[in-house]
Protein backbone atom coordinates (compact mmCIF):
# COMPACT_ATOMS: atom_id res chain seq x y z
CA UNK A 1 0.00 0.00 0.00
CA UNK A 2 2.65 2.55 0.86
CA UNK A 3 4.51 1.77 -2.75
CA UNK A 4 1.09 2.40 -3.92
CA UNK A 5 0.86 5.67 -2.40
CA UNK A 6 4.23 6.77 -2.81
CA UNK A 7 4.01 5.68 -7.49
CA UNK A 8 0.63 8.00 -7.49
CA UNK A 9 2.41 10.56 -4.95
CA UNK A 10 5.46 10.55 -7.90
CA UNK A 11 3.72 10.69 -11.14
CA UNK A 12 3.41 14.61 -12.51
CA UNK A 13 -0.30 13.90 -14.23
CA UNK A 14 0.71 16.15 -16.60
CA UNK A 15 -0.22 13.78 -19.90
CA UNK A 16 -3.97 13.65 -17.92
CA UNK A 17 -4.40 17.47 -17.36
CA UNK A 18 -3.47 18.50 -21.21
CA UNK A 19 -6.55 16.57 -22.83
CA UNK A 20 -8.90 18.66 -23.54
CA UNK A 21 -11.67 15.82 -24.14
CA UNK A 22 -12.95 14.55 -21.00
CA UNK A 23 -13.12 11.03 -21.71
CA UNK A 24 -9.26 11.13 -23.39
CA UNK A 25 -8.58 12.52 -20.04
CA UNK A 26 -10.17 9.96 -17.89
CA UNK A 27 -8.71 7.28 -20.39
CA UNK A 28 -5.13 8.40 -19.71
CA UNK A 29 -5.69 8.35 -15.91
CA UNK A 30 -6.88 4.74 -16.13
CA UNK A 31 -4.08 3.94 -17.92
CA UNK A 32 -1.80 5.51 -15.56
CA UNK A 33 -3.74 4.46 -12.52
CA UNK A 34 -3.65 0.85 -13.47
CA UNK A 35 -0.38 0.70 -14.46
CA UNK A 36 0.92 1.78 -11.49
CA UNK A 37 -1.92 -0.22 -9.18
CA UNK A 38 -0.74 -3.39 -11.13
CA UNK A 39 3.06 -2.65 -10.41
CA UNK A 40 2.50 -2.29 -6.53
CA UNK A 41 -0.45 -5.13 -6.64
CA UNK A 42 1.02 -7.76 -9.03
CA UNK A 43 -1.35 -10.95 -9.35
CA UNK A 44 -0.13 -13.96 -7.70
CA UNK A 45 -1.03 -17.41 -9.30
CA UNK A 46 -1.74 -20.25 -6.70
CA UNK A 47 -2.14 -23.18 -7.89
CA UNK A 48 -4.76 -25.32 -6.85
CA UNK A 49 -4.23 -28.48 -5.33
CA UNK A 50 -6.56 -31.21 -6.20
CA UNK A 51 -5.43 -33.89 -4.32
CA UNK A 52 -8.07 -35.86 -2.33
CA UNK A 53 -7.01 -37.68 0.55
CA UNK A 54 -7.71 -41.03 0.76
CA UNK A 55 -9.83 -41.59 4.30
CA UNK A 56 -9.33 -45.42 3.76
CA UNK A 57 -6.04 -45.54 4.36
CA UNK A 58 -6.07 -45.68 8.20
CA UNK A 59 -2.69 -45.70 10.62
CA UNK A 60 -2.71 -49.22 11.28
CA UNK A 61 -2.44 -49.94 7.48
CA UNK A 62 0.05 -47.77 7.23
CA UNK A 63 1.93 -49.55 10.27
CA UNK A 64 1.05 -53.03 8.51
CA UNK A 65 2.80 -51.91 5.15
CA UNK A 66 5.69 -50.41 6.20
CA UNK A 67 5.94 -53.80 8.29
CA UNK A 68 5.56 -55.62 5.19
CA UNK A 69 8.12 -53.89 3.55
CA UNK A 70 10.66 -54.52 6.10
CA UNK A 71 9.84 -58.29 5.93
CA UNK A 72 10.24 -58.02 2.02
CA UNK A 73 13.21 -56.46 2.12
CA UNK A 74 14.50 -58.92 4.74
CA UNK A 75 13.18 -62.01 2.75
CA UNK A 76 15.45 -60.48 -0.44
CA UNK A 77 18.43 -60.18 1.15
CA UNK A 78 18.71 -62.81 3.00
CA UNK A 79 17.46 -66.64 3.11
CA UNK A 80 15.21 -67.79 5.36
CA UNK A 81 13.53 -70.33 7.01
CA UNK A 82 10.26 -72.11 5.25
CA UNK A 83 8.38 -71.04 8.29
CA UNK A 84 9.58 -67.46 8.06
CA UNK A 85 8.74 -67.45 4.30
CA UNK A 86 4.79 -68.91 4.87
CA UNK A 87 4.67 -66.32 7.50
CA UNK A 88 5.77 -63.15 4.79
CA UNK A 89 3.65 -64.78 2.35
CA UNK A 90 0.80 -65.23 4.54
CA UNK A 91 1.50 -61.43 6.13
CA UNK A 92 0.66 -60.18 2.30
CA UNK A 93 -2.06 -62.12 1.56
CA UNK A 94 -3.65 -61.16 4.94
CA UNK A 95 -2.42 -57.55 4.30
CA UNK A 96 -3.92 -57.22 0.60
CA UNK A 97 -7.84 -58.66 2.40
CA UNK A 98 -7.75 -56.31 4.65
CA UNK A 99 -7.09 -53.05 2.00
CA UNK A 100 -9.42 -54.40 -0.25
CA UNK A 101 -12.05 -54.59 2.63
CA UNK A 102 -10.77 -50.87 3.31
CA UNK A 103 -11.70 -49.84 0.40
CA UNK A 104 -15.11 -51.47 0.14
CA UNK A 105 -15.93 -49.79 3.43
CA UNK A 106 -14.84 -46.42 2.21
CA UNK A 107 -17.31 -46.69 -1.13
CA UNK A 108 -20.05 -48.50 1.27
CA UNK A 109 -19.73 -44.99 3.85
CA UNK A 110 -19.64 -42.64 0.58
CA UNK A 111 -23.06 -44.11 -0.51
CA UNK A 112 -24.56 -44.18 2.70
CA UNK A 113 -23.75 -40.47 3.99
CA UNK A 114 -25.28 -37.85 1.96
CA UNK A 115 -23.32 -35.31 3.00
CA UNK A 116 -20.38 -36.39 1.28
CA UNK A 117 -21.12 -35.35 -2.55
CA UNK A 118 -20.64 -38.01 -5.57
CA UNK A 119 -19.60 -35.95 -8.86
CA UNK A 120 -22.03 -37.70 -11.55
CA UNK A 121 -20.67 -38.35 -14.68
CA UNK A 122 -22.81 -36.41 -17.88
CA UNK A 123 -24.39 -33.92 -15.65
Amino acid sequence: MVEFKYLIQEETWNEVLKCNEPNNSFKQFMNTFTYYFNTAFPIKVKFENNFTENKWITKGLIISRNKLRLLHNIKRTTSLSIEASKYIQNYQQIFRKVVTEAKKKRLTDMFCHPEIKIKQCGS
